[in-house]
């Protein structure tokens, strides 16, 4: 099941999402005319490939090789397809966080690599025991890629000046990365001292998230809002990851697969509007519902989807991931009910600003085409579709 060139159901399920979002990127840019197309286009395989071998081989090195390489197609595309000059800064924030924390992840994949063996799954069967200084090297990479709250700045800023294909595959996979390493580090390697590791790192992330929330109400921006919406939810993932559980284990995958495609469905049709009224301030491009009646159908269900309403895959991950929080500790239960209620409130805010209100009198848009509506349609339909194989997530682990 395992090898150097194998790959598990985790790594089969990311795959997969990593292929489907891959040719959501390539549709969602039809409309628009875009300079070097051939090179933008060669980007998105050159980054969908380097995705691929990081979820697929469990040589050390090699996946480290592969984990830095999705830095240079994503900054590429920044940079050169970005829609504001800020874009210069957003590629700035992207490299430094991330090279800075996995340079200490290098550190110690040589050092196990001197002294135990460059498989992840041999590491499986003699479980290694790091001390705690190794334990934070080894995860810092992991929880700045996915990004935790407080080195999670590059996010909002790449989302924002990054193209629509930038957003998708940053929102659908790229962020799966970090979580995907976790999931790795706790199954294959023991650690000194981890219940007090844990219970830092959670405790970050879930009142980091209750900031990142009061942050979400106040953002004009749609883009921007959508982004530090998925800071927040991450916040969830990193806690059930380290709850020690399996539920927290299986609830972190079943959200971050459901995050992957309700957050870039997010993104498309918020890029929708921007093709035709080139802005993403929520004043001015509310009352969207009399321009767009079709699209209000979308905005909404991706909306509550956001939220984890049912019966669609993200309520299924929160639950489980709730579930496994409250017994790491029960109290949290008083962040888990601000955090429940605030992502209601934001996602609840950004449909009813964008679809309601009195619009601006826009009267010479472009209706929305098929393609358009093909493409959020197959976001939405898979997140609802997963309950008629509910049970594949259970054999994971």
């Amino acid at each position: 099941m395992f090898g150097l060139g194998s790959v598990d159901l985790v790594s089969s399920l990311l795959i997969l999402i990593t292929v489907f979002i891959r040719i959501l990127m390539l549709v969602s840019r039809v409309r628009t005319n875009l300079c070097f197309q051939k090179e933008y286009k060669m980007l998105i395989v050159l980054l969908a490939v380097s995705l691929f071998y990081s979820f697929r081989l469990f040589d050390l090195i090699g996946f480290y090789l592969f984990f830095e390489a999705v830095l240079i197609p994503i900054s590429i595309l920044v940079f050169k397809w970005g829609n504001q000059p800020e874009r210069l800064q957003a590629g700035k924030y992207i490299l430094l966080y991330t090279l800075f924390g996995s340079l200490p992840l290098l550190i110690v994949l040589l050092w196990l690599n001197l002294t135990r063996s460059v498989c992840w799954v041999y590491l499986g069967f003699t479980r290694p025991t790091l001390g705690t200084p190794f334990t934070f090297f080894l995860f810092l990479a992991f929880l700045v890629k996915i990004p935790i709250y407080s080195v999670h700045l590059w996010l909002p800023k790449a989302h924002v000046e990054a193209p629509v294909a930038g957003s998708m595959i940053l929102a659908g996979v790229l962020l799966k990365l970090g979580g995907y390493g976790i999931i790795r580090i706790r199954l294959f390697i023991k650690v000194n001292n981890i219940f007090i590791f844990d219970s830092f790192i959670i405790a970050v992330s879930l009142v980091g998230s209750l900031f990142v929330s009061f942050i979400c109400l106040r953002q004009v921006d749609v883009k921007s809002l959508i982004a530090y919406s998925s800071v927040c939810h991450i916040g969830f993932v990193i806690g059930g990851l380290l709850s020690n559980t399996i539920w927290g284990t299986i609830g972190a995958l079943v959200l971050m697969l459901g995050h992957g495609l309700c957050s870039s469905g997010l993104f498309c049709v918020s890029n929708i509007v921007y093709e035709r009224l080139y802005t993403r301030n929520i004043i001015i491009i509310k009352g969207m519902i009399l321009v767009f009646p079709s699209m209000a159908l979308w905005w909404f269900l991706l909306s509550v989807i956001n939220i984890g309403a049912p019966p669609f895959m993200n309520m299924f991950g929160e639950i489980l991931l709730m579930a496994s929080i409250l017994k790491w500790d029960f109290f949290s239960f008083v962040c888990l009910i601000f955090l429940s209620f605030l992502s209601a409130a934001y996602s609840l805010y950004l449909f009813r600003v964008t679809q309601h209100g009195k619009s601006w009198g826009f009267q010479s848009v472009e209706i929305s085409d098929i393609r358009e509506f093909i493409l959020i349609y197959s976001h939405v339909i898979p997140l609802g579709l997963y309950i008629l194989k509910i049970e594949i997530v259970f054999f994971c682990f």
